[in-house]
């Protein structure tokens, strides 16, 4: 299937106009969850001119006790104050431009594999309709998306690094070398980046070896080619069989899968099920064409270095493919040069002397084109589908959307125009987050506050912090920072004690609490943050007495401590 020069520029457009179409915002306000935590993060910087989270260099990428990787939040920061924007309007921004972005970054990386248009803009298609990409640019921002549209671009670049030579490597390497230091920065997917640069290196050694000794060429003269592809199969099987071993670091990593949409179990059959249906439902129906386009790539002789290269990066990638969320956001882009193999084998295919014979190459042609775009359309219904499911999804037992309800928002335009320089303390987490984030006012958080949340409210100092260097032998895939803390540092609480207890005075006094916010579906219930279960609190059945009521629209009480 050739195309013209027009028709090129005329289907890239018409994909940039799909990613705007994805993204419109159809509910009326900002979605997210802890996307409400990077909007809260964010105003922090713009309201104190500085990250309060940041007592040490490695602060920035989140290695450090009470950070957390924060590119984001300073760009998403740095534009607000330049544009002069309020923070939700740069976020559906934001959104809408990273979708857009993820066209060009993903489609030059598959540029880069494969000098061909339609394979890289199948690879664009794929990446940009990912229902996963979509999600997380639809009205919300966070460092982990901005990673994943950036990462095409180094993956280009390496590639390009490999091509390249003379003055005009350096400069590639240097760039490399940025683009390195701001992706730790935005989110500690960086490490599974370290992953993709040595399987370079193995890649760069194994094709150096191989114009030496031309080994490759050998066992391919020697073997039979079902033999070298059945073998790269199995590898690729005891990399994924690997997570049910009893290796330490793989404990407890299947947990998430033992229940899934439609099977239940811990076998290691119904969890296989769980997590393909997730990552189906991640990364799209085309997935299925993704796996076919894997085999094929096995089956090739004479790989090019970036064939191998896809390979080599997603043999180790494929032994982490439990831990979900992450890998699966990761592997987009690769998965997404996987679907454009597949396509273009089926459309591309030349047909035997029969059909030739039978039909004209211009009926064969036209079939090929309708069997492209019906499985086009079918992705991209599908992409519709999951977005649709994913935004009227609920968290928690108190039926939370993933989006602001008019109540929240009206009760955070209220607190901002009204709430004075005091902070606040919820009884909710999401009513928490949401009003916190649009309402851009000062909080107080008690249950089980996230660490760099309490890095914000206490204005923590460097000199109060005593940390030291963790262990080897700690490390594990929930390891956080480089560094632990010796001595633990708690919040009071408010929670189980009356307005106008002693201890609840002096901790209103001390962080200036001058609100309650009561979400009115939690009252008298024993319901609190994202559906923890705990005893009523006694602090919000003290307010009707206590304190004053100022505001109220039926599903949020806002007291006047």
């Amino acid at each position: 299937m050739k195309t013209s020069i027009k028709a090129d520029y005329i289907l890239l457009t018409l994909l940039v106009i799909l990613a705007l179409i994805f993204r419109y915002p159809y509910v009326p306000h900002e979605v997210g969850t802890d996307g409400f935590v990077h909007h809260i993060l964010a105003n922090t910087i713009s309201d104190n001119g500085y990250a309060k989270w940041v007592l040490n260099p490695l602060s920035l990428f989140g290695l450090y006790p009470l950070s957390y990787p924060s590119g984001a939040y300073f760009v998403l920061s740095a534009i607000s104050q330049c544009m002069n924007l309020d923070m939700t309007l740069i976020i559906l921004i934001s959104g809408l431009f990273l979708g857009m972005l993820g066209v060009f970054t993903s489609f030059l990386f598959g540029y880069e594999i494969k000098k061909s248009f339609l394979f890289a803009f199948l690879v664009a298609f794929a990446f940009s309709t990912s229902p996963y990409f979509i999600n997380w640019t639809r009205w919300q921002m966070s460092g982990r998306i901005l990673f994943v549209t950036l990462l095409p671009v180094v993956l280009c670049l390496i590639l390009r690094f490999h091509t390249s030579g003379g003055a005009k490597k350096s400069r590639i390497g240097i760039l490399i070398g940025i683009l390195l230091i701001a992706m730790a920065a935005l989110h500690r997917m960086f490490f599974l980046l370290l992953l993709v640069i040595f399987a370079y290196f193995l890649t760069l050694t194994i094709t150096t070896l191989n114009k030496r000794f031309g080994f490759i060429q050998h066992i391919e003269n020697r073997v039979s080619r079902s033999t070298v592809f059945f073998s790269l199969v199995i590898l690729f099987l005891g990399a994924f069989l690997v997570q049910f071993s009893n290796i330490y670091i793989y404990e407890g990593i299947w947990r998430d899968y033992q229940t899934g949409i439609f099977f239940t179990g811990t076998s290691p059959i119904i969890l296989a099920l769980n997590a393909g249906t997730n990552y189906i439902g991640s990364i799209g129906i085309l997935t299925f064409i993704g796996i076919f386009g894997l085999l094929l790539l096995l089956w090739k002789r004479n790989k090019t270095f970036n064939e191998l290269f896809v390979i080599i990066s997603l043999l180790p990638l494929t032994s982490l493919l439990a831990l979900g969320l992450y890998i699966s956001l990761f592997i987009i882009i690769f998965v997404s040069v996987l679907i454009a193999i597949g396509l273009e084998y089926l459309v591309r295919k030349k047909p035997s002397k029969e059909n030739t014979q039978i039909k004209s190459l211009k009926r064969v042609n036209k079939n090929r084109s309708v069997l492209l775009m019906s499985l086009i359309l079918i992705s991209v219904l599908f992409s519709g589908y999951m977005i649709i499911h994913r935004t009227n999804l609920t968290t928690g037992v108190l039926d939370y959307t993933s989006w602001v309800p008019d109540s929240t928002y009206d009760a955070a335009m209220f607190l901002k125009t009204y709430g004075g320089n005091g902070s606040f303390y919820s009884n909710g987490g999401m009513t928490f987050l949401q009003i916190a984030a649009l309402s851009e006012k000062r909080f107080f958080m008690d249950y089980e506050p996230e660490e760099i949340m309490y890095a914000i409210m206490t204005n923590i100092s460097k000199e109060e912090l005593n940390v030291k260097l963790i262990n080897f032998s700690e490390i594990s895939f929930g390891t956080n920072y480089l560094y632990k803390l010796s001595t633990s540092h708690t919040i009071r609480h408010l929670w189980w004690r009356g307005s106008k207890d002693s201890s609840s005075i002096e901790i209103i006094t001390n962080y200036d609490i001058k609100y309650a916010v009561e979400d009115v579906r939690a009252k008298g219930c024993k319901i609190w943050g994202y559906g923890y279960a705990t005893s009523p609190s006694n602090f919000f059945k003290s307010l009707p007495e206590e304190s004053h009521l100022v505001y109220n629209n039926g599903m949020i009480d806002v007291w006047y401590l």
